[in-house]
């Protein structure tokens, strides 16, 4: 997972906005950060490994003069971490360089290399699946631009958004089932398409709306045009970014993503209701479940407390689960929270979270909480059990093996136990599902079947390709 941003100015550079917007999405991915910027000729590629102030540093934004520019903070799903992968990746096209970013995972990218005739094969499997993908592209026959990128597209299994600067021009490009989010916002004559809507409010612009399912956008000086690259399409909208990668101010598809963990939250107590002395959240992607779940606990009589700092969380350390490396990972999560004795001593307490996927972030705090003298741990979880791997986004297919669910044979009691805890309860699909279409909108393309739900039921509709074995 991944987060992209496209800008396209008339009157003033915009490498600063850039640097704004891309903090904006570093909760999508805090590996490295890029940008290339163009104006006329003119154009720089910059950026680094880390999270976007360290990818810049030292770099004087104000004396980079372009007015069009493409960015990405990077979550590996494909390819190793490192400089070699940084986005924006480099290309020429009929004579011309451009540049490409990409948030999704491409699932038949062995097939791509045959039909490369095999170039750039040292250190093929260390590149990433955007490096095929501007290969690709290098290598189309077609005339134009905007038609290499959708005979590009027509070649691709799996989930892509892909932003595209040619020539001073911006163009964006969503797969046929719209697995993750792509919009288009306004400031002015300023033109910006992004992973998230958050990105146009902390820039002081509007969004315009969600890219649908195998639309092509292309914008330059102030305007922007549409059209589709593929008639087949089908929405399955990824039901993880509503559980955990989404900003909670962001608004995708007329349905605010702080809203519908507000609801998941009230259907799990309703679901699952725990007899405890105090609610607490794992922060922060679990702070509005939580609160659900406890006001719904008050509407059925309980009279447990919430406690939304109990778990203190210093945000010098960010999101553990994007980390890459699982050692690394462990290490993060002692450092990430720290229960407050006070809060927890004697008391039973039950933890709001998003998901267990492998069970590192759950397994520590647990510990840490009866360390702190909790009488009882009680665990409810907003979304469904985590028992297969994603192809679509998320980097789990390569450790198909530490999904604690999948370990455990989907018992829950088992789970429980691994992690002793006293109870455990997930929220069931249909009420995770339900959740985001009563945050919705009148203007939201969602109905119940317009999710992608592969890590809960194994259905990848896109295919599984190189990774069929792995399920």
């Amino acid at each position: 997972m991944c987060g992209i941003v496209g800008m396209s100015s008339s009157t003033h550079p915009v490498a600063f906005d850039m640097y704004v917007g891309l903090w904006a999405l570093q909760h999508r991915g805090k590996e490295s950060a890029g940008m290339a910027l163009s104006q006329e000729g003119e154009i720089s590629r910059i950026g680094g490994m880390g999270e976007v102030p360290r990818a810049f540093r030292g770099l004087p934004l104000q004396d980079y003069t372009q007015r069009v520019a493409i960015g990405q903070v990077r979550y590996s799903t494909a390819g190793v971490s490192g400089s070699c992968n940084l986005q924006p990746v480099q290309g020429e096209f009929r004579g011309h360089d451009f540049f490409l970013v990409h948030n999704g995972n491409i699932v038949n990218v062995l097939e791509l290399k045959e039909q490369l005739g095999g170039k750039g094969e040292d250190g093929e499997n260390q590149v990433s699946d955007t490096v095929v993908i501007s290969r690709l592209l290098s290598a189309s026959p077609a005339e134009d631009f905007p038609t290499a990128l959708a005979d590009t597209a027509r070649l691709l299994h799996g989930s892509f958004n892909l932003i595209a600067l040619y020539r001073d021009t911006l163009y964006a490009l969503v797969d046929s089932h719209g697995f993750h989010p792509l919009q288009i916002g306004r400031r002015g004559d300023d033109i910006f398409v992004s992973s998230e809507s958050c990105v146009f409010d902390q820039l002081g612009g509007e969004l315009v709306r969600d890219l649908r399912p195998g639309e092509i956008v292309v914008s330059e000086q102030g305007d922007w045009t549409t059209g589709q690259w593929c008639s087949v399409t089908d929405l399955k909208f990824d039901v993880f970014e509503w559980i955990y990668f989404l900003r909670p101010d962001t608004v995708v598809h007329d349905t605010e993503a702080g809203m519908a963990r507000r609801h998941m939250g009230r259907m799990l107590a309703n679901e699952h209701p725990a007899d405890a002395d105090i609610v607490v959240p794992i922060p922060d992607s679990a702070n509005e479940a939580a609160l659900g779940y406890y006001e719904q606990l008050m509407r059925s009589g309980s009279s447990a407390e919430f406690e939304p700092w109990a778990l203190f969380r210093p945000h010098t350390v960010s999101r553990t689960f994007i980390e890459p490396v699982q050692a690394i990972r462990k290490q993060y999560i002692k450092l990430k929270f720290n229960p407050r004795r006070q809060l927890f001593k004697g008391r039973r307490v039950v933890l709001i979270d998003d998901s267990i996927v492998r069970g590192n972030t759950l397994e520590g705090i647990v510990g840490e909480v009866r360390a702190a003298g909790a009488k009882e741990v009680h665990v409810r979880i907003t979304s469904p059990m985590y028992l297969f791997p994603d192809f679509y986004g998320i980097d789990t297919y390569r450790e198909a093996r530490g999904l604690i669910a999948r370990n455990c044979g989907g018992c829950v009691q088992k789970i429980a136990d691994t992690l002793r805890l006293d109870s455990l309860g997930y929220l069931s699909l249909h009420s995770t599902i339900h959740s985001v279409l009563k945050a919705s909108g009148p203007a939201s393309d969602f109905s119940k079947t317009s999710f992608y739900t592969g890590p809960f039921t194994g259905e990848y509709p896109a295919g599984q390709g190189d990774f069929a074995s792995i399920v």
